[in-house]
C-alpha cells in the first residue's frame, strides 16, 4: 500500500496533462457551429450521466486498479480520435470515448487512496496527501496549458496527440498499483439503497448537495473562458492570440490552484470544514460573475476559476469517504457525479437554447449566461450559509455539559 501513496501523484500527472483544455471549444468551433459545440458538451455530460453510477459500480467489484486502467484505455482511444478526425459525428464518438473515461476515473482514484491509506491506518492524512497529489497535478495542467495553447496556435490536433501520451503515463501508473482489501460489494439493488441511506445522514445530505452544485458552478468558467478570451482579444491582421492567451490564463490559474490545494487541509483545520467550502463557492461567483463584462484586464481575475476546486476536493473527500462504507465507496461518489453532471448538461441545453445567434456567441449573449449563472451561485451561496450557521451551533450544543 506504501507504493500506492508514492504512485498515487505520478498517476495524477499523468492524467492531468490535457493539452487541449485551452482550445477545445475552438477546435470544435472550426469545424461546427457554437449550438453544434455545445451540443457536444451537452452529449459528453450526458454519456457520463448513463456510465457514472455504472462504472462506480464496475469499480467496487472488479477492483480499483482495474477499473483506472480502462479509463487510461478510453481516455487514450478518446484524445487519438480528435486528432485523428474532424467531423461533427467523429467527435461525438470522440466525446462517449472521453465521457467513459472520465466515468470510469471519477471516485475511484479517490477511493483507491483512501483504501491505501486505511490498510496502513494513515487515513487522518487524507486531506494532505489528496490536496499534495492535486498539487502535483495543478502544476502538470499549468504546464500544459501554455504548451497545449502554442501547439493549438500551429495546429490543435497537436494538442490531443500530447494529451494522449501523457494518459499513457497514467495507464503504466495504474498497472503498477496493488489492489486495496475491501469489503466485497453487494448486488447493485442493494448499493444503490445503501448509497441512499448513506444521504439520510442530515450533513453527508448537505455536503453531497454542495458536491452537486458545485460540478455545476465549477464547469461554467470552463466551457465560457475560450470564448470570453476570443472577445476581449480579437483576432487582428490575420493572427488570433485566443489559444495563447487562453493557455496562459490557465497556466497562471492552475500554479494558483496548486498552492491552494496544498494548503487546504490547513485552511480547513484553521477554517472549519463549512467556511472553507464557503469560501470555495463565493470565490467560483466572483469568476462567473466577471465573465459577464468583457474586458482584457479582467482576464486576471479568471485565473482563479480553478482555485474553488482545488480547495473544496481535498476537505469534501477526506469528509465522504469517512462517511461511507468501503463496499460503495466509488458507486456513491459515481452518484454524487452522475447528478452534478446531468445537471450542468441541462444547463448545457438550456444554454445552447438561450444564446441569441445559434452560430457564434456575442458579448450580450455572453452577459446573459453570466448573469444568470451569478445569481444561481448566490442564491446557493445563501442557503449553505445557513447551513454552516446551524451546523455550529448543533456542534456548540453538542460541546456544552449536561445541566444538574
Amino acid at each position: 500500500m506504501e507504493r500506492n501513496l508514492r504512485l498515487y501523484p505520478l498517476y495524477q500527472v499523468g492524467v492531468a496533462a490535457m493539452f487541449w483544455v485551452p482550445v477545445f471549444f475552438l477546435y470544435f468551433s472550426s469545424v461546427a457551429t457554437v449550438e453544434q459545440v455545445l451540443w457536444l458538451e451537452a452529449i459528453y455530460y450526458a454519456a457520463v450521466v448513463i456510465l457514472e453510477v455504472p462504472s462506480g459500480y464496475f469499480s467496487d467489484v472488479v477492483g480499483r486498479r482495474t477499473t483506472l486502467i480502462a479509463s487510461a484505455v478510453a481516455l487514450c482511444l478518446a484524445y487519438t480520435l480528435f486528432a485523428a478526425t474532424a467531423s461533427f459525428g467523429w467527435f461525438v464518438v470522440a466525446q462517449l470515448c472521453l465521457a467513459l473515461g472520465m466515468a470510469l476515473r471519477s471516485g475511484t482514484d479517490s477511493a483507491l487512496l483512501y483504501e491505501s491509506l486505511d490498510a496502513v491506518d494513515r487515513t487522518a492524512e487524507m486531506s494532505r496527501i489528496e490536496g499534495r497529489a492535486m498539487s502535483w497535478a495543478f502544476v502538470t495542467s499549468a504546464g500544459a496549458s501554455v504548451v497545449g495553447g502554442l501547439l493549438a496556435s500551429f495546429d490543435a490536433r497537436a494538442a490531443y496527440l500530447a494529451s494522449a501520451i501523457g494518459v499513457v503515463l497514467a495507464f503504466v501508473i495504474a498497472t503498477l498499483f496493488t489492489e486495496p482489501k475491501r469489503q466485497p460489494a453487494e448486488h447493485p439493488g442493494k448499493q444503490l439503497r445503501a448509497c441512499t441511506q448513506a444521504l439520510r445522514d442530515r450533513t453527508t445530505g448537505w455536503l453531497a448537495l454542495f458536491v452537486v452544485l458545485m460540478i455545476v458552478f465549477n464547469h461554467i468558467p470552463w466551457e465560457l473562458t475560450q470564448p470570453y478570451v476570443a472577445l476581449a482579444f480579437p483576432a487582428q491582421s490575420g493572427f488570433a492570440p485566443t489559444p495563447t492567451i487562453v493557455g496562459s490564463v490557465g497556466a497562471a490559474g492552475m500554479l494558483i490552484a496548486a498552492y491552494v490545494s496544498r494548503r487546504a487541509a490547513s485552511i480547513r483545520a484553521k477554517l472549519g470544514q463549512w467556511p472553507t467550502l464557503l469560501i470555495a463557492m463565493a470565490t467560483q461567483g466572483l469568476v462567473i460573475a466577471t465573465l459577464g463584462f468583457v474586458h482584457p484586464v479582467l482576464c486576471v481575475v479568471l485565473t482563479l476559476r480553478s482555485s474553488p476546486r482545488a480547495l473544496m476536493v481535498p476537505v469534501l473527500n477526506a469528509a465522504i469517504h469517512a462517511r461511507v462504507a468501503d463496499s460503495n465507496r466509488a458507486t456513491f461518489l459515481s452518484m454524487l457525479s452522475l447528478a452534478g453532471r446531468l445537471a450542468f448538461s441541462l444547463t448545457l441545453v438550456a444554454a445552447s437554447q438561450a444564446i441569441a445567434d445559434p452560430a457564434e456567441l456575442s458579448a450580450p449573449g455572453l452577459r446573459r449566461l453570466a448573469v444568470f449563472g451569478a445569481a444561481m451561485l448566490a442564491v446557493c451561496l445563501l442557503i449553505f450559509g445557513a447551513v454552516a450557521m446551524r451546523e455550529r451551533r448543533a456542534a456548540a450544543d453538542s460541546e456544552k455539559p449536561a445541566s444538574l
